[in-house]
């Protein structure tokens, strides 16, 4: 199944302006599902922004939110009933170098552990895990997502203005 949460949450802003922050949550665990989409409204609750949290049981429908929306951060779970989440990763990574993730999982391992470093996955939580400090790492990654996507459009500013093409986003 899938849902979303439209809520008031994350993020400080600078200069009183509103911004809109993308979250996709991949969790074959519907009860933690609303347990995060939760503790994300509730801990951003008094900065000035919107957040949006879709989420998903399955993989492959996550994978096709991920594919018709914008998103600044994914949080996935390894061991979906469809599909592993590492692979999931991959996907989404080899058509978005920008978007972060964290990796939720109850079944840690040092290889997957590993792999999410090598994927450049922001953090990796083991269930159970403290909210809080998912909340935490989740608007530290989200702001590092919009800080990559100013640069990226300002090398493409500047390369169209200089003549050299700019980033392409990559």
């Amino acid at each position: 199944s899938s849902g979303s949460a439209d809520k008031e949450a994350c993020c400080i802003t600078r200069g009183g302006t509103m911004r809109e922050l993308n979250v996709l949550l991949i969790e074959d665990n519907e009860e933690l599902c609303r347990v995060i989409v939760e503790a994300v409204n509730t801990a951003c609750s008094q900065e000035n922004c919107n957040a949006v949290v879709n989420y998903s049981t399955y993989g492959a429908q996550g994978l096709a939110l991920y594919e018709e929306g914008s998103y600044d951060l994914v949080i996935v779970d390894i061991n979906l009933p469809d599909t592993d989440g590492m692979e999931l990763i991959k996907r989404i990574r080899m058509q978005d170098r920008v978007v972060e993730f964290i990796i939720i999982t109850g079944w840690p391992s040092i290889e997957t552990a590993v792999e999410a470093i090598s994927l450049d996955v922001w953090a990796y939580f083991i269930k159970p895990f403290n909210t809080n400090e998912l909340v935490h790492q989740a608007k530290r990654a989200i702001d590092n997502s919009i800080l990559k996507k100013k640069i990226i459009a300002l090398a493409d500013w500047a390369g169209k203005v200089l003549g050299n093409g700019g980033t392409n986003g990559n």
